[in-house]
């Protein structure tokens, strides 16, 4: 008895104890609460204060879009002071007042910089940009060769793994950006590509062959072969690319590419303008000795000393000496894709960095679909027309070479009426068919409006080339001398030319905003693709004739007299290359117009 109540006193002094312990640690508990809320008031203010310290700062040099804002005004800077140095030195070239073009030092040392800092940059984009993501996929599979310690299972799964995920995030370009050139003007840029590189390899040929050619010449022709192909390639198959990484560099090469471009571009239209200046000097030369022969012959008087015989071949250069005429064919061209490829880089240039979070990894599209349905009766009267203007080009070489120039005068001016009141006719026919579509007032894709933006832009340059071209002729013709027919068929073929470029600009404003937005009725008619199917082919057809007219019959001598002075003569002529690619980017709108208008998808 006397143990058991010992045990219970032990029990209960226990209890007594541990209850005492926990008043104790309640007690502990209650003063360690109010010290932490106190010192979490204490420490408020100095939470508040890294807060605020830990905010984003104001300043512009910590905003990443005025950084950006910068690098493309610093980008756009470079590519200015770039096109005025080139537009300056050719210039200078020009004015020297000397017959051949001599390549000193600076020229070699601008040209091999603007040449050789393109391709180093399109070398950057396909080594590092394009095929970036490939070369993480093959360190991907090596890793996981040389790894041990997994299974061969589990290896190839982290393989597969490792190259996606860094195909994703790795890759620094997406082709799901605003497209910078519609398929009609990326194959004129390889068209034109393809010549201009013909004529740099055969100048390069000719120069190795020359012992007075300067080596520095054929350097330089082989850079710009090199740059030629090199865009001409980038151009035809990354015409919807957006860089998304490496920002500043894309965007200083991109514009680097455009001044290049335009350097191009001006130094062949200056190149052009100094062969035609030796043509209509001599033109305007004092000794007509043909009027001593064949006085009140107007055939012969017609025929200028312009190639044989003269001091224009002592004069020549290169390539010009052995192709001759069809010279001035090929710096057309070159001129012609200068101004694509200048299009084409600033495009891509406004691109950069379009995409802001490339998840997804977006192909190029290798497949073309084109419902050629309903085109039968405007194919074959656009190739009527195509085979009349060729007709007409053979009589007027016919005449030439039958030295009676003022009938193929004749023939020329009559043939450009025909083809322009023709043409006119067409955009009526269309204009009046293709009132029965809808008009298309949905919101458009970023990429449809940049593509129309860059068409709109390019046709506007070439129309006010035309623009320019006819007025200066109206008012060329209208001066203080007798009045003749051939004076007569010149003015009306300024005149039907501007009612035609100002007739087909509009049908081409007008239907690119119209579809047939799934109407079957419309669908099956299809209103107005004949008529722009024949106007395609017409301007192809006109584009031709205009580049033979830069080439032979706007410099003869006959069709020179009638437009007066000098002066009028070489703003006329300066711009032809305008007026030739008005009708090749006519061409190209209008291949958009038949393509989009009667997609069913639109």
């Amino acid at each position: 008895m006397l143990g058991g109540a010992d045990e219970m006193k032990q029990r209960v002094e226990f209890k007594t104890i541990s209850e005492a312990d926990e008043d104790l640690e309640k007690a502990a508990t209650l003063d360690r609460r109010d010290s932490m809320s106190l010192s979490s008031e204490n420490s408020l203010p100095n939470v508040n204060e890294r807060a605020g310290s830990e905010s984003p700062s104001l300043r512009w040099i910590d905003n990443s879009n005025a950084k950006n804002a910068v690098l493309v005004a610093l980008s756009a800077f470079y590519a200015l002071v770039l096109t005025i140095f080139a537009l300056v030195m050719e210039l200078s070239h020009l004015l020297s007042g000397t017959g051949k073009r001599p390549n000193h030092l600076k020229d070699f040392v601008f040209g091999m910089y603007m040449y050789g800092m393109s391709i180093i940059f399109f070398l950057y984009l396909y080594a590092v940009l394009l095929l970036n993501p490939r070369w993480y996929k093959t360190v991907a599979k090596v890793k996981s060769l040389l790894s041990f310690q997994k299974s061969s299972s589990e290896s190839d799964i982290t393989c597969d793994g490792a190259s996606t995920t860094a195909a994703t995030i790795h890759r620094r370009v997406t082709h799901d950006s605003p497209s910078a050139g519609s398929l009609f003007l990326r194959l004129g840029s390889v068209v034109f590509g393809v010549i201009g590189i013909v004529y740099y390899s055969f100048s390069v040929f000719l120069c190795f062959n020359d012992d007075e050619c300067e080596s520095v010449t054929a350097v330089l022709d082989i850079g710009a072969t090199v740059f030629v192909f090199t865009q001409m390639h980038f151009v035809f198959c990354n015409w919807k690319i957006s860089i998304t990484g490496a920002h500043f560099v894309a965007r200083l090469g991109t514009m680097h590419l455009v001044s290049v471009n335009l350097w191009t571009w001006i130094r062949y239209v200056l190149k052009e303008e100094s062969i035609m200046e030796r043509e209509i000097r001599e033109i305007f030369m004092p000794k007509y000795f043909n009027f001593s022969h064949h006085d009140g012959s107007g055939e012969e008087v017609g025929r200028a000393p312009i190639s044989h015989g003269s001091s224009h071949d002592e004069r020549c250069e290169g390539a010009e000496c052995v192709l001759g005429s069809l010279a001035e064919l090929m710096y057309t061209s070159i001129v012609e894709y200068s101004l694509i490829g200048a299009a084409v880089m600033f495009t891509v240039w406004k691109n950069v960095d379009h995409v802001r979070v490339p998840t997804v990894y977006v192909k190029r599209k290798h497949q073309i679909r084109v419902d050629c349905s309903k085109t039968t009766t405007g194919l074959f009267l656009g190739l009527a027309f195509l085979a009349g203007t060729f007709t007409s080009m053979a009589v007027f070489y016919g005449y030439t070479l039958l030295h009676q120039s003022h009938t193929a005068a004749y023939v020329f001016g009559i043939t450009d009426i025909i083809q322009y009141v023709t043409a006119m006719l067409g955009c009526v026919y269309a204009l009046w068919t293709m009132r029965q579509l809808r008009y298309h007032d949905r919101p458009q894709s970023s990429n449809v409006k940049s593509q129309e933006l860059l068409d709109k832009i390019l046709l506007s340059l070439g129309m006010i080339g035309e623009l320019i071209y006819s007025v200066a002729g109206l008012v060329g013709l209208t001066g203080e001398k007798p009045w003749e027919a051939l004076t007569f068929v010149l003015l009306l073929v300024h005149i039907t030319r501007l009612a035609q470029v100002g007739l087909q600009s509009c049908l081409i404003y007008i239907a690119s905003k119209l579809r047939i937005q799934g109407d079957h009725e419309l669908r099956t008619s299809q209103p107005g693709k004949q008529a722009i199917t024949f106007l395609l082919i017409a301007n192809i057809a006109m584009f031709l004739m205009n580049l033979f007219e830069s080439e032979k019959a706007g410099v003869s001598e006959t069709i020179v007299n009638f437009y007066g002075k000098k002066s009028w003569v070489f703003l006329v002529r300066s711009f032809s290359p305008l007026t030739i690619f008005y009708r090749f980017h006519s061409s190209v709108c209008l291949g958009e117009v038949w393509k989009n208008v009667y997609s069913w998808k639109g």
